[in-house]
């Protein structure tokens, strides 16, 4: 079959030049547009990225955590959105799950920093007792 100048697209509908279209390897011409087939493909893309994305945090909570989407949502809900030490949440990422390492029972979501500083005292009230102490100057 054999086209002649211009062509409607398909997607958006507006008649354009063939060079405006891309060629089958049969030698017949699409019929969406190349800016259309281009937005229509970034499209997919986006929404296969958001997919496997979701997939990998719902697997990752339970395999780390045995909680659900749904039980970090209710959670992240019942704190505001911030972190449950230091009550900000600026950057507006995904709380971290903090749990205790001994139990694997889940405290809360806390921000990065708090989490990470958690992390660097061991979980040890003993040792941040010691620092609040050693911040305040009634260090013996």
């Amino acid at each position: 079959m054999r086209y002649t100048s211009p062509q409607t697209c398909t997607h958006c509908e507006q008649e354009k030049d063939l060079e405006d279209f891309n060629f089958k390897s049969s030698g017949y011409i699409m019929r969406i547009c190349k800016p259309c087939n281009t937005k229509k493909r970034q499209n997919y893309v986006e929404a296969r990225r958001a997919y496997i994305y979701d997939y990998n945090r719902k697997r990752s909570l339970w395999d780390k955590f045995k909680i659900t989407l749904e039980d970090y949502q209710y959670m992240y809900d019942e704190q505001g959105g911030v972190c449950a030490i230091c009550g900000t949440n600026e950057d507006k990422r995904m709380l971290a799950v903090d749990h205790c390492h001994e139990t694997g029972k889940v405290r809360g979501l806390l921000c990065t920093c708090c989490n990470t500083g958690l992390g660097k005292f061991r979980d040890s009230p003993d040792l941040l007792i010691k620092a609040v102490e050693y911040l305040e100057g009634d260090v013996s």
